[in-house]
């Protein structure tokens, strides 16, 4: 469950941060999964750390920073919608949903582009991420 590591301690003053609500718990599997698929070797490190990486990283217009750049909002979308329906159904789902449903909303978002660069780097992100590869423009077109 994202939330279960979460459970009672919500009241705690260091479990209502960002630091701790995204970053931390279950929730850090998530991420995990997100810098995996993303080709990314390196450890989410939390919310402040995680927003200078992407601000100094991530200059250039490439797919795979367009990709990063959907994985933010979504995955903090999908952890906060989990976290509240917690609170207020009293309903968990685990990692593996919650995870399901940024890659089911990143790869919908990915579907309606085209002329993505065919290079080697953006096909294999495209596989992991289950995004069709027809997005990816032709050489010589």
């Amino acid at each position: 469950m994202v939330v279960k590591d979460i459970g009672s301690s919500l009241q705690a003053k260091e479990a209502g941060s960002h630091e701790h609500l995204f970053f931390y718990c279950s929730s850090q599997h998530i991420w995990d999964r997100i810098l995996n698929r993303n080709q990314m070797v390196r450890r989410p490190s939390g919310w402040s750390v995680e927003l200078a990486w992407a601000t100094a990283n991530l200059a250039s217009s490439g797919f795979g920073t367009a990709l990063y750049i959907l994985n933010l909002p979504a995955a903090v979308y999908h952890i906060w919608a989990e976290i509240n329906a917690h609170i207020f159904t009293s309903k968990e789902r685990d990692v593996d949903t919650v995870f399901k449903n940024i890659e089911r909303e990143v790869r919908n978002r990915c579907c309606s582009w085209d002329l993505v660069d065919h290079f080697y780097s953006n096909w294999l992100l495209c596989l992991s991420w289950n995004i069709p590869t027809k997005i990816l423009k032709v050489a010589g077109h």
